[in-house]
């Protein structure tokens, strides 16, 4: 626990009841001491499970009793599309950014052997170096959650004789015994493969050797940004020639940050999904993917959000409001009962021609928009006078290209 010279003052830990997050809640009570009551332990309840309520209840008592607060969360309302660890493991992050707030760290308990099969997935994916780089011990996900990762030089068995040690009893998953689960895969198959000598300990090796490339691939791309890239109220701007002429992995690299700062996800597409686009728009195809709208022109690549995933209006809009967790309401025009939310093709019919014809229609539509009604009142990334009325949460893309 070398991250901090103190408890922070939003300072969370994952818990869901399984060894590592278990044993990662008595090492942090150990190293915290006395600032226990500063931290909160955070339980992800999903309701995919009946067993998870009580799963839930069994951390809170862990917590309470080691002198730590606690709050079970519940994420409700998934669809069921999809890949369900995936979802899952977002929403996690969702929640547990919305619980913390701003500014909030979250410690979570992944492991040695979490890196080695992350790696082996990855593998069987085709993932590039990024995707057979290391877990990063710090991170700071788009939506400003920090997320550390202290355990990753530790392995599950170690942990399981630490706990055992102490006395405290944990609960296994029965889906981290489902082989419809890659994950599970990979986690069965760690046994033969450290028998013919790929251990976990030379997984994670190559993970670090991966780590070095990628740092000096995110070199070149930060570089590449600054000579041809721009950010604008609107979205991402990339010179169209320029980005086709690069390495394939650096515009897969510079694609998969622009998606990720677009939408405040914490995880980058798919390295084939990210190079199917890129095919396509070489040919002059406008594409989505992961809920980004890229279209592109002679001149220019342009990377906006996609209408389609945008979150639904706020009616009533007051002072501090944010919408699609990127736009926050800063200050009132003239007008009662204001709505801010996506442009649409209502609104983009009310914008005078000029600014109609900037970008494509379809391209305008996820823009935000202040209406009375069905009356547009401001659009203020077209207009120019967005920081009037708004005021953009997004990291600069130059600056959030050094972590991605």
């Amino acid at each position: 626990m070398t991250a901090f010279d103190a408890v922070p003052e939003k300072l969370g830990v994952a818990v869901s009841g399984g060894s590592d997050s278990m044993a990662l809640m008595h090492l942090v009570a150990h190293w915290a001491g006395d600032n226990r009551s500063r931290i909160t332990i955070l339980t992800v309840d999903h309701g995919l499970r009946p067993e998870a309520a009580a799963e839930a209840q069994y951390v809170k008592s862990c917590a309470l009793a080691l002198g730590f607060a606690h709050k079970t969360l519940l994420w409700r309302g998934w669809d069921g599309q999809g890949n369900t660890q995936n979802a899952a493991r977002m929403a996690r992050y969702d929640l547990m950014h919305k619980a913390l707030g701003q500014g909030g760290c979250l410690l979570t308990g992944h492991t040695q052997d979490d890196q080695a099969e992350t790696v082996l997935m990855r593998m069987k994916r085709g993932s590039g170096v990024d995707g057979l780089a290391s877990m990063r011990a710090d991170r700071v996900l788009p939506n400003g959650l920090r997320v550390l990762r202290p355990m990753l030089g530790m392995r599950r068995h170690d942990l399981r004789a630490y706990l055992s040690h102490l006395g405290v009893s944990w609960m296994d998953d029965p889906s981290n015994d489902n082989p419809d689960y890659d994950r599970v895969v990979m986690r069965q198959l760690i046994p033969t493969l450290e028998a013919s000598g790929i251990t976990v300990e030379k997984l994670t090796d190559l993970t670090q050797h991966m780590d070095r490339a990628a740092h000096v691939l995110r070199k070149a791309a930060e570089d590449w940004f600054a000579l041809h890239g721009r950010q604008s109220a609107l979205g991402l701007h990339f010179q169209a020639d320029a980005f086709f002429d690069l390495s394939a992995d650096t515009q897969t690299r510079i694609l998969a940050a622009a998606v990720m700062w677009t939408t405040q996800a914490p995880y980058r597409p798919r390295y084939q999904s990210l190079r199917a686009v890129i095919a396509a728009l070489s040919d002059r195809h406008a594409q989505t993917i992961q809920g980004v709208l890229i279209h592109v022109n002679k001149k220019e690549i342009h990377i906006l959000r996609e209408f389609a995933r945008c979150a639904p209006p706020v009616a009533n809009v007051v002072q501090g409001q944010v919408w699609d967790e990127v736009w926050e309401f800063r200050g009132a025009p003239p007008k009662d009962d204001l709505t801010l939310g996506p442009l649409g093709r209502a609104g983009v019919a009310q914008l005078d021609p000029q600014a109609r014809g900037r970008l494509p229609s379809r391209a305008l539509w996820p823009q935000p928009a202040l209406f009375q009604r069905d009356r547009l009142v401001a659009a203020p990334t077209i207009d120019g006078n967005y920081t009037e009325f708004l005021l953009d949460r997004r990291s600069k893309f130059r600056e959030f290209l050094k972590g991605h």
